[in-house]
């Protein structure tokens, strides 16, 4: 699959992201986006969860349900490749 950026239409016709989260962040933030060794893009992303037992991965989830949600989606959509 040709890889345009860390967006794609996937299965079922949803808009599905690619997230490279870094966890034991300086801050919980969403913003910019990398490229890995193959030219894949990915969203990134940091929480100061610590990457045990699914801490970090909580620690995501937990900022996206939020009430500030709205933020960490809207943060999300800005980080679009040109």
């Amino acid at each position: 699959m040709p890889d345009s950026g860390p967006f794609f239409i996937g299965p079922n016709q949803r808009v599905r992201f690619h997230l490279r989260l870094t966890p034991k962040a300086s801050r919980n933030a969403v913003g910019g986006v990398v490229e890995d060794a193959e030219g894949g893009k990915a969203i990134k992303a940091g929480v100061t969860a610590v990457p045990e037992k699914g801490k970090a991965n909580a620690a995501l989830v937990k900022m996206r349900a939020k009430p500030t949600g709205a933020r960490f989606w809207k943060s999300i959509m800005a980080t679009r490749a040109p």
